[in-house]
């Protein structure tokens, strides 16, 4: 692997662990690096497209894995959650659990915030993935124009690459069609 595609892959582990869209989004920058014409032999050409492919289609295959369908870029989440009044006095938000003497108005407000927390967090992952997404489907479209031609061991090897990376049909036809040789 080049030093590009080895780095990237490497973002893509960390993504993994941290679900932070920021690794894909510079494993994306780092395939974008990859120049198969600058590489003269061909034998290190043809393993640095298939190195680069893979690692491009694990790129997708994140996105996909992590992709909410059902996900409403619309649902409302605070920056603070508004607690319950404690004792007569209202507590501003994002005041402290501790602060609210009523056990059972405390369990319900560190659920809020629980909550809360979680619709924040998936707004900021899903909304990202989106974003990423439409901007690195045609930065590999790009590099699969370039990469692939219409001879059928060039085909062959994206298409093998897709079946086995990619379960999302529609854009593993997106895909195909970008590597196929043609113009689109």
């Amino acid at each position: 692997m080049s030093q590009e595609t080895t780095a990237a892959a490497a973002k893509l582990a960390g993504f993994e662990k941290t679900k932070d869209v920021e690794m894909l989004r510079a494993a994306m920058n780092l395939l974008g690096r990859v120049d198969l014409p600058a590489e003269s032999d061909a034998v290190k050409r043809l393993a640095l497209r298939k190195d680069a492919v893979q690692v491009w289609l694990a790129l997708f295959a994140e996105i996909d894995r992590n992709y909410d369908p059902k996900f409403d870029p619309h649902q409302e989440f605070y920056v603070k959650v508004t607690p319950p009044p404690s004792g007569g006095v209202a507590l501003p938000p994002g005041a402290s659990p501790e602060l609210i003497k009523d056990p059972r108005a405390r369990k319900q407000y560190e659920a809020d915030i629980k909550e809360n927390d979680r619709k924040a967090l998936t707004y900021n992952v899903q909304t990202r993935l989106r974003r990423l997404d439409d901007l690195a489907m045609p930065n590999c479209e790009r590099f699969l124009h370039v990469a692939y031609s219409s001879a059928p061991p060039d085909q062959n090897e994206l298409s093998e690459a897709i079946q086995k990376l990619i379960e999302n049909s529609s854009r593993a036809d997106r895909l195909r069609r970008a590597g196929s040789g043609k113009q689109n």
